[in-house]
């Protein structure tokens, strides 16, 4: 068994219960082995699923998620200003929707049944099951808080090198494995990890893991700023001192094809 990000053989047991956790110990990175099926995208994964964690459900949280939409798009407009942009991951499409209006071409990729039909019916855009069915050369491929559902992220990164130009935008948000939460609370952390996050990578990791397959970072942007979790005040102070420290609980990277 090896790091699917760094590719060290270098891990240790992190945690055990119905499935076994692992940490890589040259990137931080954690890695689920499944020893048991893990079956959560049912129809009210974006309802009563996401309101657990987040109090609301998916399509009342739409003008926070479109909030974001609108911050991420600014960053990828300053990349690439146009073109065919893929949302992989769609969800209820806010924020394919937003790129629309923002001038891209647009298309998402999305397996949830109940989040196909709400697109459809609301918004009409093209929808795939699978990025390799997308036709054509895509310009941004974007995939918010995605890439740590899919166990064969190596395969879909093959995907990403075959249907994104060289020149195009990769956008990612991701959770830190290795941030604050992880790393100083960590009995607190592996209680609240969601079950269907097959890996959660470090910010190393996923710089090693993007250079290894062409990309490069050009912007890096740090969020899930949470002091109180490693009992410490949610002061602005601290918040700053934990994002210069590039301890935030989530991430986002924007990356170039070369």
């Amino acid at each position: 068994m090896r790091c699917p990000y760094c590719l060290s053989d270098h891990l240790r047991v992190w945690h055990r219960s119905k499935n076994t956790l692992y940490q890589c110990l040259k990137c931080k990175s954690n890695i689920k082995v499944f020893c048991s099926a893990v079956d959560v995208y049912d129809e009210t994964y974006f309802q009563d699923h996401y309101e657990q964690v987040y109090g609301k459900s998916y399509e009342e949280d739409e003008p926070m998620i479109r909030t974001y939409a609108r911050r991420r798009l600014s960053i990828i407009q300053s990349i690439l200003s146009k073109g065919f942009l893929v949302d992989v991951g769609a969800a209820y499409g806010f924020f394919l929707d937003e790129a629309h209006m923002a001038g891209y071409d647009v298309a998402g990729v999305e397996i949830h049944e109940g989040s196909i039909r709400y697109v459809r019916d609301r918004f009409g855009y093209p929808l795939y099951r699978s990025l390799d069915l997308v036709e054509g050369t895509i310009d941004v491929v974007t995939a918010w808080f995605t890439l740590e559902h899919i166990q064969d992220i190596e395969n879909f990164m093959d995907i990403f090198g075959k249907k994104l130009r060289a020149g195009g935008c990769l956008a990612l948000g991701l959770p830190n494995g290795y941030g604050a939460f992880a790393r100083f609370n960590p009995k607190k952390y592996l209680s609240c990890r969601p079950e269907e996050h097959c890996t959660e990578p470090s910010l190393k990791g996923i710089e090693i893991f993007l250079k290894r397959f062409g990309f490069r970072i050009v912007r890096e942007e740090i969020f899930g700023l949470h002091p109180e979790r490693m009992g410490l005040p949610p002061t602005h102070f601290w918040q700053q001192l934990q994002k210069r420290l590039r301890l935030g609980d989530t991430f986002e990277v924007y990356a170039v094809r070369e």
